[in-house]
């Protein structure tokens, strides 16, 4: 998955001439997501005398200082022009983008970052699962619901157990210690909630112990 990259969107000229700034849901970025709401705050201006406009056309809900735009396509480049008379224009370029969903698997140590094959150590130290949006206001908001645990060795499954959250019981950790090269460690029919849907299913995620 492409990561996005959070950059400053502010004009700095008119930041320089009357304290103006934006964030998006608080954070400096400029990417803005289809199926969700993005909230863009304006600070330093009069809100009773706001005026805008967003080039190309797109859905806008303004309440005080705040717009939240509502982008129905993705990969497309836009000019929103903020502006109050006798004033230079603030102008911020946004780009809407598709929010993208990964699983990874979490160790006590951090993310593993290939969910094909982990070294017999880190296998030990396998706590659960982890999901992974590029939208960094729906990073709360996306929560593993359930998942079927499962280790095999020569072909024979010689540990299983169904877990209704993002970690492994104390009972599978203890089993993980005793993992050897050569097993396959598999998350399986992984649910997880979201905004905008109740509930999604991944089919698994499996390591090869190496």
């Amino acid at each position: 998955m492409r990561k996005l990259i959070a950059i400053i969107v502010l004009n700095f000229l008119t930041l320089g001439l009357y304290g103006q700034q934006c964030t998006i849901e608080g954070i400096t970025w400029d990417s803005i997501y289809i199926g969700t709401s993005n909230k863009i705050k304006l600070e330093g201006f009069d809100c009773n005398n706001l005026h805008y406009k967003i080039e190309p056309s797109i859905s806008i809900e303004k309440e005080g200082c705040t717009l939240n735009i509502i982008p129905i396509k993705p990969f497309v480049n836009y000019k929103l022009t903020v502006f109050e008379e006798k004033k230079t224009p603030f102008v911020i370029e946004l780009h809407s983008a598709i929010v993208t969903l990964r699983l990874a698997c979490l160790t006590t140590n951090g993310l593993v970052k290939d969910n094909s094959k982990i070294s017999f150590g880190v296998a030990k130290t396998i706590i659960g699962l982890k999901p992974i949006v590029n939208c960094p206001w729906l990073h709360e908001a996306v929560s593993i619901v359930a998942y079927t645990f499962f280790v095999e060795r020569k072909g024979t499954r010689i540990f299983t157990e169904e877990t209704f959250n993002g970690k492994l019981s104390a009972k599978a950790l203890i089993f993980l210690q005793n993992v050897s090269q050569g097993d396959i460690i598999v998350f399986d029919d992984i649910k997880v909630r979201h905004p905008g849907e109740s509930q999604s299913i991944y089919r698994y995620i499996k390591l090869f112990v190496k």
